[in-house]
């Protein structure tokens, strides 16, 4: 019985490992964002839950309703649309030397699209929404 148990220990940290260790997919902020508005399932079975590495300009920072702090870059458009990176506090401290209209690289765990606010038939504030973020290059 104890055997059994080392063995299925084994296998899952093995398991955890490979996925720790998995190459994170590379996109722009531009592409990541339209793919989740062109076709939104495809784009989970593509990304959430994957680690991808995004390379774009800062065009926003601050802290969310709960203290965290949040980054967002915007693609090829002024929708005001993007992608926003929300940091743990084990990470945040890595914004300190970052600012709006730096071109950094941030690797973060993708969570899908949130839609934003609904108001008047308009959308307000949609995202593609990666957690666990850190500052990869700035």
């Amino acid at each position: 019985m104890v055997r059994k148990q080392f063995i299925i220990v084994l296998l899952l940290t093995a398991l955890l490992a490979s996925v720790a260790c998995a190459k994170p997919i590379s996109i722009n902020p531009h592409d990541l964002y339209f793919a989740y508005v062109q076709h939104e399932l495809r784009a989970d079975n593509e990304y959430r839950d994957k680690v991808l590495e995004v390379t774009g300009k800062v065009a926003m920072m601050g802290r969310d309703s709960v203290g965290g702090a949040y980054l967002i870059m915007i693609g090829k458009t002024s929708s005001g649309h993007g992608i926003q990176f929300n940091f743990s506090k084990r990470n945040e401290s890595q914004l300190a030397n970052v600012s709006v209209g730096n071109e950094i690289t941030i690797r973060g765990k993708c969570k899908g699209l949130s839609w934003g606010i609904d108001i008047l038939g308009m959308t307000i504030g949609g995202h593609v929404i990666l957690e666990n973020s850190s500052v990869v290059e700035s």
